[in-house]
């Protein structure tokens, strides 16, 4: 995201949900101009449903950072049975 639309939440880890938010950016130096990397994070068990996982992000990013769509610069979504073996 080009900035974050509230700033001082950067950290989130969910007690009534299995979410975890953080802005990677935070402690790192990811990008040249600025912007921020943001991590966002379902902890799933054996069964899912890639459309409704995506959607309960993309929520909670709603809540957290209200307006990040406004901000969105590149989103990269990996489903489970992407990425590790």
């Amino acid at each position: 995201m080009r900035r974050l639309p509230k700033p001082k939440q950067q950290f989130v880890y969910g007690i009534d949900q299995t979410v975890f938010l953080s802005n990677q950016s935070r402690a790192a130096y990811l990008s040249e101009d600025g912007a921020h990397v943001i991590s966002v994070i379902k902890y799933q068990g054996i069964e899912t449903n890639t459309e409704r996982d995506l959607q309960e992000l993309e929520q909670t990013l709603d809540l957290v950072q209200p307006g990040w769509q406004d901000e969105l610069v590149v989103k990269q979504y990996l489903s489970k049975g992407h990425g590790l073996p």
